[in-house]
């Protein structure tokens, strides 16, 4: 699980929610309904802030500074959120490690 966390650092939750659902799957797990919620809205959270990132990243290549800055902190408010729900702003505790939240 560690190294499909360590893989890219944008993507840990999608890497990490990979690497499960193929243990998950070989071993015959079923997980539940809720799980398979949580697992889709730390996707959406991680996705978010990653593009948010990114286009503070074309603000920043194009020398739209102030854009820069509002898509910065908003990217910071969806990982402050991640951190909030799981306790790590790197999203560990979504993987499964920690079973149904």
């Amino acid at each position: 699980m560690h190294l499909a966390e360590s893989i890219a650092g944008d993507t840990v939750i999608g890497h990490a929610s990979a690497y499960a659902g193929i243990m998950e799957s070989l071993c015959g797990i079923e997980i539940s309904r809720r799980s398979q919620s949580i697992r889709a809205i730390a996707l959406e959270l991680e996705r978010t802030a990653i593009h948010i990132g990114d286009m503070g990243a074309i603000a920043n290549d194009v020398a739209y500074l102030i854009g820069n800055a509002v898509f910065g902190a908003t990217r910071t408010l969806a990982i402050n959120t991640t951190l909030a729900i799981c306790g790590t702003g790197s999203a560990g505790a979504w993987s499964g490690r920690r079973g149904d939240l």
